[in-house]
């Protein structure tokens, strides 16, 4: 049956992706059961989903314990190594143990992805801020941030504490 063949196929890694889309695309042009059917697409989308980079930043940011969180993260930077987003979150939680050393090779990398990132500079800004204390270049990734998208909540209230706090501008 259908629900046999996904079955099967589901405890196989990822890399066999291909084969089980093919295997569901098949069995979709037979005649199946409804429950088959939905059970088909309930299986292609927890696979898809799998495979984001977003699950393991959801994953690791539901993680308590530092050190598995460092995992789910380094997994997740190696696995989606070329990703802008998780060179971000992995170079930002670098920056909270601290490490600033690695966290700023990582955030780096995520520039190098994706210069024109909003959110990396917002996220740099904060980084800078709130983790590194290096106000005036902050300044700079708050600008930036703030001109790539100026309706940014997060960024704004950030910037407005930074302007509270150092700047001593009410």
């Amino acid at each position: 049956t259908l629900h046999k063949i996904l079955t099967e196929t589901a405890k196989k890694s990822t890399d066999d992706y291909t084969d089980t889309m093919k295997k569901i695309q098949e069995s979709k042009s037979r005649s199946v059961l409804k429950e088959d059917k939905t059970y088909a697409e309930e299986l292609t989308k927890k696979i898809k989903d799998a495979e984001s980079w977003l699950s393991y930043y959801y994953k690791a940011d539901a993680e308590p314990d530092p050190a598995k969180k460092r995992t789910i993260l380094e997994e997740g930077v190696n696995k989606f190594e070329n990703v802008c987003g998780m060179n971000r979150a992995y170079a930002l939680f670098l920056g909270e143990l601290p490490d600033h050393d690695q966290a700023e090779k990582y955030f780096r990398k995520a520039f190098e992805i994706n210069p024109n990132d909003f959110t990396l500079h917002s996220t740099y800004a904060y980084y800078l801020h709130f983790l590194k204390h290096d106000f005036d270049k902050a300044e700079l990734y708050y600008f930036s941030s703030l001109e790539m998208n100026p309706d940014d909540s997060i960024t704004n209230g950030n910037y407005a504490i930074w302007l509270s706090d150092y700047k001593k501008d009410y």
